[in-house]
């Protein structure tokens, strides 16, 4: 029996099943095997794997080959030593070893990618294999890596302190996670990514070191940390943190610089170390604010600011050493044995105060200290023989230096922009101001230039802000703006020896009142003297060959070129005889209010007149030629007639000028860029067709002034009417009045346009024109049109009396119109006023004995109290329409029409405005019609019935309106019964039942009555009695109605009596057979009640029998094996 017992555990302890599309497994005596190919099944609970019910017996896990896949959450254990995976495996799902006493395990070849790979879910694990041939993992001393990056430390790995290996550059997220044996972990400098959770729940590690190169920290770095008191940031710049990375740590101290920072991605956020501190509870340890160095050199940043470059090597200084210190850094010391300062070497370093160079530097690069807004004192050594390109520039709180004498070779821009500068002292061995030398230097009021210098380079001192300077004889060149802008200089005198003047050499120097040139100048570039707005004096050297001084003015030798006139003068100038040609800015910024322009001038030059804001007049001659880009740009000028003569306007000629309106010639074949970009131009004049305005040479695109403008062409005369209004005629002889302002007040006599009314169709008042000056127009005898601008407030006394015209529109815009303004004006007919606010004389349409129609705005009230207050006494009576919707040729319709009839008056209807219903002729009564008699009709008729006669109303009316005539009433006879249906009911087996009847629906009376049928009584069916079983209940016998179904005898439930059991013997199992266990069942219903069970066959047990060896009388035996009863054996 023993044996038999551990067969039956055997039998219970092994299980099997699919764990996968070709995938097996199997469990027996603590071994959980997966055998087949592919993928196992993904699981979405432990438990719901098919070995979950024997994790707690599993010892061993064999995975075969072929597998490629373990399965999402397959395999927990307490109990689980070993776990062996196949040559074939390439994949771990999530969570798919939960592990508990694995000590070590080997990452196959074939295994590439062990991100779901849970390490934390093995906390015995010691040491971690890699087998050969794997191409991304790797194993040392127990440590998994993948490259640079360190995967994974065993969390049970029994040493105290680890050093991670020189190279590495990242630490996987939880790489150190639950190490709970480590005290001391040493990184590498080459480490610059910590991942999440990467040292948590380190318990026993108390302080670590983070190198300097480390810029990302991963989230919950140090969580539980719970022995880790410090940590020391050795890097200077700022680091990334996805998260919290020291949520649930003990910290006590941060070490650090000052200038490290952490930035949180998740927060947005930018901690300083001693933010972090202070947001962690714990104290900060300052090491300084930076600190690097390379083979060439080291430097430190100290508390104070103060940065020193120590030499490793000659070599120059560079800033690829600041990293993110700039906002710290106050002080510079370069140690000796530097040979340079590097290009950019300290640029934008905006706190940086001072700086000592030794002298074994010779040369400053290009902007080695540009930008640096703090620097106050800077002492360069002798040397020092050149300073490049904008080494200083923009070193705004500079105000004070010396260039040594050994410096020979000054960049440009070197102090560009170093506002507060305000004493320089020149290296003696220069021999040139390069280009913005001193650029924007405002408070450098005073410069002593060097005896050697020849050549003061283009913008040398741009903007600055010089009040007086000395320019020595050696000087032969001063080039283009090199005294551009510095508006405090008042007079300058230029030395013998000065050859050449550049463009533009002294513009906008503001104060700038006198000047005297040198008798050696031979050339004086455009616009020399340009914005120089109190300029009064130019002396020239009366010994000089090449140009002239004439009445204040600059000319060249003979005077047919003006250069330049003083801008300081005021009032007015004429241009002399024999001038041809107004030089480039030669009145630019000029105060004067009218300038005389001789014939024999052909050109005007490059921004001639640029800026003249008090020029109102100037009167161009036939011989002009041509007008220069921006001549007349930001002038006063409202109005300007170019001659015929000129062919080509220069680009931005006129722009931002005041013009309302432009004369231009047929000769001109070219109009430059934004020539004409003035907000005001509204009309150009031009005295050739429009075919011949086609083919100038214009860009709309960037003259989209001109391009809007009204053109008129063929003109055939024109002129002023205002001191800003000008007016011209065109071909078709229609008046038009441009510009803006007021019209000249004028007698019915001496308007300009006299002598050609007779001639003239129309008038056309645009532009900005406000008012219609007295008798514009007085007695124009062909005068058809007038078209009133919106511009226009008010219309003077008589402008309009005793023309043509038939018709007139007067704009919202006008408030007023004055006396005998449209009197006698015999043919105008149609006034559409849209100003519902007007005043209006009592003459304004006196005797305009045509008129039909006013098309008013406003309401009727307002037109009212307008007609009462002009008294308008001689104007006609003509239709007013009201609410401004209404206009010539407006529609007819006729209203209120009635016809006449018996009973009422009829009416012939009005004659109205179809849109406003203004009333245009009223209609008139017709008398009411005599009454038609018909026939007499019934009505209101009432039938009679059994209880009252019936009746109706006989009525005469008129045939054409209806009217009742006469009526008088009618009786009639007593009607019928009305019968009503009273239905049978049939008798049931308990009720009575009726015959059919009737009866009268009005006075009730019975018409056919009803009898009674007397009850059927019930029919009795018996309903048989139903024996009781083992399981079911029986009933007693009972009857019902076989008619209505009532119940007459009901029955009565008879109990179950249950089961009779019987036992079924036990059979015992036999070698051969299988026996059964006892059981039983229902005598009665045969249901089984206990189930037999089968037990299985006992097999045989053998038994030798011997050999009989034959005799002489006797045979023998071989031997032979029975198979005997075990029992028997």
């Amino acid at each position: 029996m023993e044996g038999e017992t551990s067969d039956i555990v055997m039998f219970a302890a092994a299980a099997s099943g699919s764990c996968g599309t070709d995938v097996k497994w199997a469990y027996s005596n603590g071994t959980l095997k997966i055998t087949g190919t592919g993928a196992m099944t993904d699981y979405s609970r432990w438990s719901v794997a098919p070995w979950y019910s024997y994790r707690e017996q599993i010892t061993k896990i064999v995975i075969s080959e072929g597998i490629t896949y373990i399965g999402n959450r397959a395999f927990i254990s307490k109990s689980c030593e070993k776990i062996y995976f196949p040559s074939t495996l390439t994949g771990i799902g999530s969570n798919s070893l939960v592990l508990e006493k694995i000590t070590a395990i080997e990452i196959p070849q074939s295994l590439t990618d062990i991100t779901n790979l849970s390490w934390s879910l093995m906390p015995w694990l010691e040491c971690i294999s890699v087998a050969d041939g794997n191409t991304v993992f790797s194993a040392v001393d127990g440590v998994l890596f993948a490259g640079k990056t360190l995967v994974q430390y065993p969390c049970a790995k029994s040493d105290s302190s680890y050093e991670v290996p020189d190279g590495i550059t990242a630490l996987e997220n939880r790489a150190f996670s639950d190490a709970a044996n480590l005290q001391q972990i040493s990184l590498p400098d080459s480490l610059t990514k910590i991942g999440d959770y990467a040292f948590a729940d380190t318990v026993s590690l108390a302080e670590i070191t983070i190198p300097s190169n480390v810029n990302t920290l991963g989230d919950y770095v140090f969580f539980h940390a719970s022995a880790l008191s410090k940590v020391t940031f050795l890097g200077s710049s700022q680091m990334y943190a996805t998260g919290n990375s020291f949520s649930n740590c003990s910290v006590k101290t941060i070490c650090g610089y000052d200038d490290a920072s952490i930035y949180y991605k998740s927060s947005r956020k930018t901690l300083t170390l001693a933010n972090l501190a202070s947001n962690i509870n714990a104290s900060y340890a300052s090491l300084g604010y930076a600190r690097g160095e390379d083979k060439f050199c080291s430097w430190e940043l100290n508390k104070d600011g103060e940065l020193r470059f120590t030499p490793k090597q000659m070599c120059a200084v560079s800033n690829r050493y600041l990293l993110d210190t700039y906002g710290r850094i106050k002080k510079v010391v370069i140690e000796d044995g530097f040979t340079s300062i590097a290009q950019n070497a300290f640029s934008n370093l905006r706190s940086l105060e001072e700086v000592v160079i030794p002298d074994s530097v010779t040369f400053i690069d290009y902007t080695a200290f540009s930008n640096c807004q703090s620097l106050k004192k800077i002492n360069l050594p002798d040397s020092i023989t050149e300073i490049r390109g904008g080494a200083f520039c923009k070193c705004s709180s500079l105000e004070t230096i010396t260039i040594p004498n050994s410096v020979l070779i000054m960049g440009e821009s070197v102090f560009e922009e170093c506002r507060n500068l305000t004493s320089v002292t020149l290296s003696e061995n220069l021999t040139e101001i390069p280009y913005r030398t001193f650029a924007y230097c405002t408070k450098l009021s005073t410069v002593i230039i060097p005896g050697k210098v020849e050549t003061i380079g283009v913008s040398a001192f741009f903007g600055a802000g010089l009040t007086d300077i000395e320019i020595p004889e050696t000087v032969r060149e001063i080039k283009g703006n090199a005294f551009w802008g510095n508006s405090s200089l008042t007079k300058i005198w230029v030395p013998n020896g000065v050859v050449k003047i550049g463009e533009y050499a002294f513009s906008d120097c503001a104060s700038l009142w006198t000047i005297s040139l040198p008798s050696t100048v031979t050339e004086i570039g455009g616009s020399v003297f340009y914005g120089c707005k109190d300029l009064r004096s130019i002396s020239l050297d009366q010994y000089n060959q090449n140009f002239t001084s004439y009445k204040g003015a600059l000319f060249n030798k003979d005077k047919t070129v003006l250069l330049v006139y003083p801008a300081g003068g005021t009032g007015s100038y004429t241009v002399p005889d024999g001038c041809k040609v107004i030089g480039e800015s030669a009145f630019a910024y000029s105060k004067l209010t009218e300038i005389v322009i001789p014939e024999g001038v052909t050109e005007i030059s490059d921004s001639a007149f640029y800026r003249c804001s008090e020029l109102a007049q100037i009167s161009l001659p036939t011989s002009l030629k041509s007008i220069g880009k921006n001549a007349f740009g930001y002038s006063g000028l409202k109005y300007i007639n170019i001659l015929e003569g000129v062919t080509s306007i220069g680009e931005s000629a006129f722009y931002e000028s005041e013009i309302y309106v432009i004369e231009l010639p047929r000769t001109l074949n070219f109009i430059g860029d934004r020539a004409f970009i003035s907000r005001n131009l509204k009309d150009v004049v031009y005295s050739g067709t429009e075919a011949e305005w086609g083919n100038i040479s214009v860009d709309y695109s960037v003259n989209p002034y001109l391009k809007n403008a009204t053109k008129h062409y063929a003109v055939v005369a024109s002129g002023k009417c205002g001191d800003s209004a000008y007016w011209y005629l065109d071909q078709n002889y229609v008046l038009t009045i441009a510009g803006s302002g007021c019209m000249y007040d004028y007698e019915p006599d001496n308007q300009p346009w006299l002598n050609l009314r007779d001639q003239m169709k129309g008038v056309i008042v645009g532009g900005s024109v406000t008012k219609i000056g007295r008798s514009a127009f007085y007695f124009f005898p062909d005068m058809e049109t007038i078209t009133i601008g919106k511009s226009v407030t008010e219309i003077g006394n008589a402008a309009f009396s005793k023309s043509k015209i038939t018709s007139i529109t007067i704009p919202s815009t006008v408030k007023k119109v004055d006396i005998y303004c449209f009197y006698e004006c015999e043919k105008l007919r149609e006034v559409t006023i849209k100003n519902s606010a007007i005043e209006l004389e009592d003459t304004t349409f006196g005797y305009c004995t045509g008129m039909t129609d006013i098309f008013f705005s406003g309401t009727s009230g307002q037109w009212t109290d307008i007609v009462n207050k002009a008294s308008a006494r001689t104007w006609p009576n003509p239709v007013v329409h009201y609410g401004g919707r209404c206009s010539s040729g407006y529609a007819k319709k006729t209203i209120n029409k009635k016809l006449a009839t018996c009973s009422a008056d009829g009416y012939t209807g009005d004659l109205v405005c179809s849109t406003c219903s203004a009333v245009i002729k009223s209609g008139t009564v017709v008398e009411k019609l005599e009454h038609t008699v018909g026939e007499a009709v019934k009505e209101n008729e009432v039938a009679g019935t059994c209880i009252a006669h019936g009746s109706y109303d006989e009525v005469v009316r008129c045939t054409v309106c209806n009217e009742v005539l006469g009526r008088k009433t009618v009786t009639t006879d007593l009607g019928n019964h009305n019968p009503i249906v009273d239905e049978a009911v049939v008798a049931s087996c308990t009720e009575k039942g009726k015959t059919k009847g009737s009866h009268c629906s009005i006075c009730n009376k019975v018409l056919v009555e009803q009898k009674e049928i007397p009850a059927t009584g019930h029919q009795e069916v018996k309903d048989e009695a139903v024996e009781a079983t083992c399981t079911t209940v029986g009933k007693t016998e009972g009857s019902h109605c076989s008619v209505c179904n009532e119940v007459l005898v009901a029955q009565k439930d008879v109990p179950a009596t249950g089961h009779s059991e019987v036992k079924d013997e036990a059979v015992e199992a036999t070698c051969t057979t299988a026996g059964k266990t006892e059981g039983s069942h229902c005598s009665v219903c045969n249901e089984v009640l206990v189930k037999q069970k089968e037990i299985p066959a006992t097999g045989h047990k053998e038994v030798k029998d011997e050999a009989v060896e034959a005799t002489c009388t006797t045979a023998g035996k071989t031997e032979e094996a029975i198979v005997r009863p075990a029992e028997l054996s």
